[in-house]
């Protein structure tokens, strides 16, 4: 027996007024959904010019290694299996920094008001890179998460840290323009070990060089070296200056760790995983404006999708030389471990 689609009291007839009212409602939603596509032009718009447009770094094999590869990297092959399924060509928009994604009239979207769009929306249908899910960013773009993901301390393997206490006259390395540089600062003022903070450069013989001065670690404290924000800087920048000791340990997604882990002799010899930042597994994303949140759920639909494809676990194996079920039980471990 189907359910009435309006519930009346017991021995009475729907009312007809209640029905054609409800008729409306349904058409009106309809129109709503019909005029939101119009007005946001967002699919038209994609298959007017038959392309798809995807900023991404040219950075490793995490993003985009280049034309040249035949395996062209992880991010860039989902986006381009995106693009397949629109039935468009892959136009890619090439970002020379991080911080590009966040800018907005020469400024960091941060420090305005929230919907502020940055400027890369103008030149871009989606972005498709290594960016960790957090509330500041969500507060500016969408982000669609496309692999599971941790912050997390690694090091050389003859070290042994454990915990944040463990840290305590140690060297941190990371950059100014990602996350790692804020969610580190927070969990030490947690737990009220002090810190400084030095920006560096690398010298031309493979030194850091301090422009600002180098302030000494407090007592009892940590040291967090900064490759500030804009700067350029060689993809494996900082785990090269932990393998050479000038650092003693990073921090970095899961994700991108493991995938340059099993493509380097140097780092499978030379490094190893300690800790996870924060207790929670969380996502890296590609992101969309807040303008288009049609072709936003339309990416989010796609992902979902593509992770349960054959065609996804094979990409995943070659990339990451494990199967994606074996990477999440390394996430798993690695917080356990904690």
């Amino acid at each position: 027996m189907r359910t009435p689609l309006i519930h009346c009291r017991k021995g009475e007839e729907a009312n007809k007024s209640e029905v054609t009212v409800l008729k409306k409602v349904i058409t009106l939603f309809s129109l709503m959904i019909v005029l939101s596509v119009l007005s946001a032009g967002e699919f038209s718009d994609v298959q007017a010019t038959g392309s798809l447009s995807v900023g991404i770094r040219q950075l490793s094999s995490a993003t985009y290694l280049g034309p040249e590869y035949t395996h062209k990297g992880f991010s860039y092959e989902i986006a381009q299996a995106f693009a397949d399924e629109l039935d468009v060509e892959l136009d890619l928009h090439l970002v020379d920094h991080f911080s590009r994604y966040w800018m907005a009239d020469g400024r960091l979207v941060f420090s305005q008001d929230e919907g502020t769009s940055p400027d890369i929306y103008n030149d871009v249908d989606i972005v498709a890179d290594v960016i960790t899910v957090n509330a500041l960013r969500e507060k500016y773009v969408n982000m669609v998460p496309f692999i599971e993901s941790t912050e997390i301390f690694l090091g050389p393997k003859d070290m042994k840290l454990t915990s944040y206490e463990d840290l305590r006259g140690l060297r941190i390395i990371t950059f100014e323009a990602v996350s790692f540089f804020q969610l580190v600062k927070k969990q030490l003022e947690a737990r009220d070990i002090p810190y400084v903070v030095n920006p560096f450069t690398v010298a031309d013989d493979g030194t850091l060089s301090f422009p600002e001065g180098r302030t000494a670690i407090p007592e009892g404290g940590v040291e967090i070296l900064i490759i500030p924000e804009g700067d350029s800087y060689q993809k494996y920048l900082v785990y090269n200056q932990i393998l050479l000791g000038h650092a003693d340990v990073t921090i970095q997604d899961s994700f991108s760790f493991y995938l340059h882990y099993s493509s380097s002799m140097a780092f499978r010899n030379g490094l190893r995983t300690f800790f996870p930042l924060k207790d929670e597994i969380g996502y890296l994303s590609f992101c969309t404006s807040k303008e288009t949140p049609l072709l936003t759920l339309q990416l989010k639909w796609f992902i979902g999708r593509y992770k349960k494809s054959p065609e996804y676990q094979e990409m995943f194996r070659y990339y990451m030389g494990i199967s994606s079920a074996e990477y999440l039980d390394l996430l798993d471990i690695t917080r356990s471990a904690r």
